[in-house]
């Protein structure tokens, strides 16, 4: 009987403990998918800005302006390697 008194108090501790970390992981999940979707966000507002004004103009064509290129290519490449750096 006194055996099943000392278990118990340590299966509540250990039934928080464990309810403490589902709670962590569920944040860590909400963060990760609001900066998922933040990434995702600047990625179609930078597709955006080049698409939208040949839109406007009804040209087939679309076309680029060579200087913007390597300043998005390096955006896109610095948002990816963030987003890996918080993910380690």
């Amino acid at each position: 009987m006194s055996q099943v008194r000392q278990e118990q108090p340590s299966m509540l501790a250990r039934a928080e403990a464990i309810q403490r970390q589902i709670h962590e992981l569920t944040s860590r999940d909400t963060q990760l998918w609001s900066i998922v979707t933040l990434v995702v966000l600047v990625l179609t507002a930078g597709f955006l800005t080049l698409v939208v004004p040949n839109l406007a103009v009804k040209q087939r064509l679309i076309r680029i302006e060579e200087g913007y290129l390597p300043q998005l290519f390096f955006g896109l490449i610095c948002l990816v390697v963030l987003f890996n750096i918080y993910l380690l």
